[in-house]
């Protein structure tokens, strides 16, 4: 079956405001000019049209952070991990990591084959991911880096913006049990929620086209036990852990492709707690590797159904 991807024209954010390390946010826009070491570099507006790229500055001088408009804080995964965690945001280009969780929440970016991104348990914030393409891990590794993005036991509402993509190679080379098995979007246990958007999903009567945010979240079909979204196999065995729960699609085009005894959305296979997938508004389509289901689970071979 072919499977064609919905193309998507993006959205964006019309400013981002540079932060010096004392948080002070310019309201002049302007044209930056060279300053010495010791004098005061006064804060800058960037006014943009169209996506984020078109905004993107290069950090210079003792710049912290970058704000968007919507007050979000700006991380570039190609510059690094991305980690969230009670104590706010570490990585992705930061020069200086956060000491307290942005009430916005964080605008994410970039594109690689080396970094992801994980939230930490007990973190609720809200993530745009614009334009954003990781691919990670390999054929029976034994990296500890194993999921494009990992949100598990955390409360995340996650607004897509533009083409994002998820890749995940993390799986089995043959059939058996491994631990070394990872997702595009990860999720294990039964506590925590995830919920996916696009940007115009709280306006009333939206319905989503092709030019919504997407996303594609894809574990390799040839690998064994790589998933797209939902819980991993190699936590099925802790209690905690094991499971997927709390997953709603509000809107947005998403394309789920699992690989091999994973469905495209839901719990890996063994685990025996699934429950709460909700779907409301989107173009959504779905597809378990083999001997998986669509949404829901897999049992030695033998599909489970929510």
């Amino acid at each position: 079956m072919e499977r064609k991807w919905l193309e998507n024209p993006g959205g964006g954010i019309s400013r981002i405001e540079e932060l010096t390390p004392e948080e002070q946010v310019g309201s002049e826009a302007g044209t930056a000019t060279e300053q010495s070491s010791t004098e005061e570099e006064k804060p800058k507006e960037i006014q943009a049209s169209g996506k984020t790229a078109a905004a993107k500055k290069k950090t210079k001088g003792n710049l912290k952070k970058q704000l968007a408009d919507n007050g979000q804080i700006f991380l570039d995964v190609s510059k690094g991990d991305v980690r969230i965690t009670l104590s706010g945001a570490t990585g992705g280009g930061l020069q200086q990591s956060e000491s307290s969780l942005n009430p916005k929440g964080y605008w994410i970016t970039g594109t690689t084959t080396s970094n992801n991104i994980e939230v930490s348990e007990g973190v609720k914030t809200d993530i745009t991911l614009e334009d954003v393409s990781i691919t990670i891990g390999k054929a029976d590794t034994t990296t500890t880096k194993r999921d494009c993005i990992n949100v598990s036991h955390a409360d995340i509402t996650l607004t897509l913006i533009g083409d994002n993509k998820l890749i995940c190679n993390t799986g089995s080379s043959v059939t058996g049990f491994f631990v070394n098995t990872g997702n595009a979007l990860t999720k294990d246990g039964m506590d925590g929620s995830l919920t996916l958007q696009c940007e115009h999903a709280n306006e009333k009567g939206h319905k989503c086209d092709k030019s919504c945010g997407s996303l594609l979240a894809k574990g390799n079909p040839e690998l064994w036990h790589v998933g797209a979204i939902g819980s991993t196999l190699r936590n099925m065995q802790k209690a905690k852990e094991s499971g997927f729960a709390n997953f709603t699609i509000r809107e947005g085009n998403i394309e789920a492709l699992a690989g091999i005894h994973s469905p495209g959305i839901g719990s890996a296979c063994l685990s025996e707690n699934s429950s709460g997938v909700y779907i409301s508004g989107g173009r959504v389509e779905v597809y378990g590797g083999g001997h998986a289901p669509g949404i829901g689970a897999s049992n030695d071979g033998r599909s489970r159904k929510y």
